[in-house]
This record gives C-alpha cells, structure tokens and sequence, in this order.
C-alpha cells in the first residue's frame, strides 16, 4: 500500500512530528510520502492522508472542495476545532476523520458532521531520551546541589 500524507512544510512543527512518528509506527506495512499541501498529486497512491491545522488550510471550504475533486479514497486528521461560532463547515464531512479526543468529536457533530464519520485516535507523545537527574541539571544548567521547587 502506497500512503501521501498531506501536511504542513517541513518543519519541526507538532504536527510534522506527528505525522513522521505515524509512518513510523506503520512502519514497512506500508510505503509512505509527507507532502506539503497540494504541492504531490496523489497519483499511484493508495489513500491520501491530510493533516489539517488553520495554521495552514484555513480556509475549510477550498480544502474541502479540493478534497472532492480526488479520485483516490482519503481521510483527514483535524489536529484543531475551531470554537467560533459561525458556519465554516459544509453540513456533511464526506470522508473519515480522525480527532484526537472526545471534545473535538463532540464540537465537529455540533457544526454538523456525521457522528459515525468521526474517530478518535488520542495523539500520543514522541518518546525522547531521558537523562539522569544530574546529566538534565547539568544541561539545564541548575545548580546541581540544590533543590528544585516545580510548579504546574
């Protein structure tokens, strides 16, 4: 299977790390491209996936309009829900979308989407290396025979 990802440039933006973390996890089952927005046509590929933020596609009737012209099967991850209230949505999504929690889902049924072509897949965290407590002060630069006061 050939997956075109869709994403905002380059960058070491979340959701550029969020996608190359995604192929990753797909690893070899599958081959895949990060391309910035309409910059690839999807040709010879299997599924299109897009990232959508308002950073960057913010105008969600284009995106949409250009999403119908495809002729291959597509999905989109919104990674943002607008909170305004006016209408920026057409009354129905016509392809699966991926949020990543609950609230989203909720916020896209309220402007109208249909409920069943709504998932939630929680985001996760990219694992970074972890250092001692003596290596982070020390790169930190903290006082290394001190205590530390944290608060949220």
């Amino acid at each position: 299977m050939k997956i075109l990802h869709m994403t905002e440039p380059e960058s070491k933006g979340g959701i550029h790390m969020y996608t190359k973390d995604l192929i990753q996890g797909i690893g070899d089952r599958a081959e895949s491209l990060i391309s910035p927005f309409w910059s690839t046509m999807p040709d010879g590929y299997d599924i299109v996936h897009f990232q959508h933020a308002y950073g960057y596609a913010n105008d969600i009737n284009s995106f949409i309009k250009k999403l119908r012209e495809l002729t291959v099967p597509y999905l989109v991850t919104f990674h943002e829900i607008p909170t305004w209230n006016r209408p920026i949505w057409e009354p129905k999504i016509f392809c699966p979308i991926i949020v990543g929690n609950k609230v989203m889902k909720d916020k896209l049924v309220e402007l109208g989407v249909k409920e069943d072509m709504v998932n939630i897949i929680p985001h996760g965290a990219t694992i970074w290396v972890s250092y001692s407590k003596e290596e982070a002060r020390s790169k930190l630069s903290f006082n290394t025979d001190k205590k530390i006061l944290v608060q949220p």
